[in-house]
This record gives C-alpha cells, sequence and structure tokens, in this order.
C-alpha cells in the first residue's frame, strides 16, 4: 500500500500527532512525500493545509453514512465494505492517515485506511480492497474520490 517508509524519512515521528483510536494527523508538507505501489496519488495538488482534531471528528462523525452513500451511487460493486463502517467501533478496527491537502481551490482530507493489525505495517503494495484512501470533502461532508490498492 503506501508509502510509510518514505515519510518517515523526512517527517521526523515527533512531528506527528496520534490518539489512541488509529488515527494520525501528518503535518504540512508530508503529503509531496507520500510514494503509493498499487494505487494512485490524488493529484494534481495546489498545496497542504494542517487538519485540526476538530476536523478529524467531524469527518470520522460522517464517514459510515458516506462510505455507503459513495457505494450506492457510485461504485454499487465495491469491495470496500461500509457495513464495516456501520459499527460504532468501526474506528477500533482501522488506522488512519490523514493529510490536508488543496485540490481546485477546496481543502479536501486525504485519508488512508488500513487494518489496525497493519498500524506500523504501512508499505504494503496489495491488499485490496482492504487497504484504500479516499479524498473528503470537509464542506459538503463528502467522498469526492476512493481508490484501493490492487492485488499482487
Amino acid at each position: 500500500m503506501i508509502w510509510l517508509a518514505s515519510i518517515l524519512a523526512f517527517v521526523p515521528a515527533a512531528t506527528r500527532v496520534t490518539t489512541s483510536h488509529g488515527a494520525t494527523i501528518w503535518p504540512t508538507g508530508s503529503f509531496s512525500h507520500i510514494k503509493l505501489c498499487s494505487r494512485a496519488v490524488p493529484a494534481p495538488i495546489e498545496g497542504e493545509w494542517q487538519p485540526t482534531w476538530r476536523d478529524i471528528e467531524r469527518a470520522e462523525r460522517s464517514l459510515p453514512n458516506t462510505l455507503r452513500a459513495w457505494r450506492i451511487h457510485h461504485d454499487p460493486d465495491s469491495l470496500v465494505s461500509a457495513a464495516q463502517f456501520g459499527e460504532s467501533n468501526w474506528q477500533s478496527r482501522w488506522s488512519r492517515n490523514y493529510f490536508g491537502i488543496v485540490r481546485a481551490k477546496r481543502r479536501l482530507l486525504y485519508i488512508d485506511f488500513a487494518p489496525r493489525s497493519y498500524r506500523d505495517g504501512f508499505g504494503v503494495c496489495d491488499g485490496f480492497p482492504v487497504f484504500f484512501g479516499i479524498e473528503y470533502d470537509p464542506v459538503i461532508r463528502s467522498i469526492v474520490a476512493l481508490s484501493t490498492n490492487g492485488i499482487a
């Protein structure tokens, strides 16, 4: 899947913030170091911004319904199971990496998902469909793009 090794080469661990719920907010400037090997990197971006925990909490409250809506309207055959996010404890099963990106003058959250058992195992180049990323618009509370890792 991702890259964490390439990010860690440029961003000291002390500069990232992690909660006990598996969410990590990466500092501005980190996104440009992402190297995905089997999933498209969102491009082009115009810049980055620093999300806050308030931004993350709002996004995570809406993610279960947002993912269900995405599947219904955009990809009903998707193997990304929205049902996995229907439980009240979904955060305990997923590690999430949050990056603030700007595209078309819109501030978006790029959220990278991996099973919690892989919390420190980023670098997976396959794993479809349990490793995926979304671009989330916090203003309209909607996913604007979703991509999964490929199959090795």
